[in-house]
């Protein structure tokens, strides 16, 4: 469900202040990009905090996380493919 909740903010699905933020991760190259995504998710998902879900993160088993993590690493590079082609400028 993360994978595919990302994959939905990157695509605008969340409304243009969510496709807006989410620009965010391919013009700063800094930014942990996964992180990002995660807590964008948990708002609009879960309505919480980012603190809230940083919490909720550090309790996941080591395992989970890697797992999460991969996920939103695939969505990160599925969106890049498709970076600006479908974003107004």
């Amino acid at each position: 469900m993360m994978k595919q909740r990302a994959i939905w903010i990157l695509d605008g699905r969340y409304g243009e202040e969510a496709q807006r933020v989410a620009r965010l991760v391919h013009k700063h190259v800094k930014f942990n990009k996964a992180a990002l995504l995660r807590n964008l998710v948990a708002a609009y998902e879960c309505a919480c905090s980012p603190i809230e879900a940083q919490a909720a993160w550090d309790s996941l088993p080591r395992e989970q996380q890697t797992t999460i993590e991969r996920m939103l690493a695939h969505a990160i590079r599925r969106d890049r493919k498709n970076a600006y082609r479908n974003y107004p400028q």
